[in-house]
């Protein structure tokens, strides 16, 4: 499994929670993740966040609970300013409310 790893001075300093993302993104391994599929995850997102060229661009599409939008892209501003020029372009949407996105069918039950 392939691990991007951020260079501090001269050893490779890589976060556990690259094992996390691999995990969460593992249903999209065989499929892929599409330009539709991102689209179509529009309806429920509170925003986008996209880094392009080093830039970081946010569209804020409707209000969030509370303020769960502002902490999250805060971090993110964060990680952006800490790791200059090392983040990938990439473009994710983010959901920030608690509701369930899949029916309850679609997962085994947790208490029986």
């Amino acid at each position: 499994m392939p691990t991007t790893c951020f260079r501090q001075s001269t050893k490779n300093v890589c976060s556990a929670y690259f094992k996390w993302i691999h995990e969460d993104l593992k249903p999209w391994r065989m499929s892929r993740i599409t330009r539709d599929l991102v689209e179509r995850a529009r309806k429920t997102a509170h925003f986008r966040k996209a880094i392009i060229n080093g830039k970081f661009y946010i569209n804020k599409y409707k209000q969030a609970i509370q303020t769960r939008d502002i902490f999250t892209i805060r971090g993110m501003l964060q990680l952006h300013t800490r790791y200059p020029g090392r983040l990938p372009d990439m473009e994710l949407l983010f959901d920030c409310d608690d509701r369930p996105v899949l029916p309850v069918k679609a997962s085994p039950a947790l208490f029986m």
